[in-house]
């Protein structure tokens, strides 16, 4: 029984909040898609047939029945990986394109490559000078996680918190209707 209990707790540990459907709560920043517009507001409400979000100015009320896909905003993630790639293959590219269109061309010149030499060099530093300011870029910049609401008509959510006692680990599950 220890060991289903631990393997109940390192799953939780691992995949967190298991929630079956992630209701929103007030405040929640929501995104929406309705009659082929997508935007963001912060959620107020819900009832069986609306939908009441503020976005912009003041609320505003959509039918359920228009809303073809709901989001919630979960947190956020460091956009680092991303603007490392970024930065990387737009230094490299920009280094690249200059070696190649500034190269070859020397008289009596120190330092003097022919083109493709000069390409490969200027694109290598560029892309490290890409890929730390890309790194740099990213680690100020966050980029927010969305879940999917489902839109049935009711709601239920399922929640697992795991327990440490002195006796042992333990699961305790709340299930929630709507």
């Amino acid at each position: 029984m220890k060991t289903l209990s631990l393997v109940c707790f390192v799953t939780v540990m691992v995949w967190g909040d298991l929630a079956a459907q992630a209701a929103p709560v007030v405040g929640d920043p929501v995104r929406i898609t309705a009659a082929g517009r997508r935007f963001t507001a912060r959620f107020l409400s819900w009832t069986s047939d609306s939908l009441t979000v503020v976005e912009g100015s003041g609320p505003q009320t959509l039918p359920r029945t228009a809303i073809t896909e709901l989001d919630r905003q979960v947190g956020t993630k460091s956009a680092v990986l991303q603007s490392l790639g970024v930065g990387a293959l737009v230094g490299g590219l920009s280094g690249a394109a200059l070696g190649a269109a500034f190269g070859g061309d020397c008289t009596g010149q120190f330092l003097c490559y022919d083109r493709g030499t000069m390409a490969l060099v200027l694109g290598v530093t560029g892309g490290v000078v890409g890929l730390v300011g890309g790194a740099i870029r990213g680690a100020l910049r966050h980029i927010p996680v969305w879940q999917s609401v489902p839109l049935g008509t009711g709601q239920a959510s399922i929640r697992f918190v795991p327990v440490v006692s002195p006796a042992g680990f333990g699961l305790r599950g709340t299930l929630s209707f709507r």
